[in-house]
């Protein structure tokens, strides 16, 4: 049994701490699968934030993993960016809810053009 939940929900590019995407299975610990995921938004897998693996492997007693988001301050200005991952069915776990999570990327707004004014000739 497998669900997926994001601990910080909204991140500024470039700043710590990173979101997280939480995986927890409950149940029976003592088996091993491996958590296929789909990942999509607005924001670009590799590019706006570095990319995580989307089969994730459980092995025995592991009952969290944890994938990190930590979205990359670019050099132009942009609208607010999202990472969408949900979980996708395998014979080897049962989904339940939540299974999908979305994280929101802010634009760290420190990439604006500068302003200059000529305050004499």
């Amino acid at each position: 049994m497998l669900t997926i939940s994001a601990t910080v929900t909204n991140i500024t590019e470039g700043s710590q701490p990173p979101a997280i995407l939480r995986l927890t299975r409950t149940g029976d610990p003592k088996y091993t699968f491996t958590a296929h995921l789909a990942v999509t938004g607005t924001a670009t897998y590799g590019v706006d934030y570095p990319p995580f693996l989307t089969n994730v492997y459980f092995s025995c007693g592991v009952t969290a993993i944890d994938l990190l988001i930590s979205p990359t301050n670019e050099l132009f200005v942009e609208n607010n960016e999202t990472v969408f991952a949900s979980i996708l069915p395998d014979a080897s776990y049962a989904i339940l809810s939540p299974s999908n999570a979305l994280i929101t990327i802010k634009d760290a707004g420190t990439n604006h053009t500068p302003f200059v004014a000529i305050t004499s000739p």
